[in-house]
């Protein structure tokens, strides 16, 4: 299914995006790289999702291409990202 839709949106919103998502991949590389023991790097990850407002900095993306989305999709193009969102699989809790 080909489906082009133009979307508007304000260059600054797409910066602070794009800083975001540029601070998770670096900060996530960078501790993937670092020669930490499992449990170091278990407690990293856990320090950098909180104090770096992971769940905040993705929130937001998020939020901001749905709503694009609302604004410049037809109701079918809506419909069927909704239908694959309903599809995604969390993360299962392990513990």
């Amino acid at each position: 299914m080909k489906n082009k839709v133009t979307i508007n949106f304000q260059v600054e919103e797409v910066m602070r995006i794009l800083e975001d998502l540029e601070f998770l991949i670096v900060s996530l590389d960078r501790i993937g790289s670092a020669q930490l023991a499992e449990e170091a790097r278990k407690a990293e990850v856990y320090d950098f999702v909180i104090e770096g407002a992971v769940f905040r900095r993705l929130s937001a993306a998020r939020k901001f291409f749905l709503e694009r989305l609302d604004e410049g999709a037809s109701s079918g193009i809506r419909d069927t990202l909704e239908q694959k969102l309903e599809k995604v699989k969390p993360w299962k809790i392990r513990r």
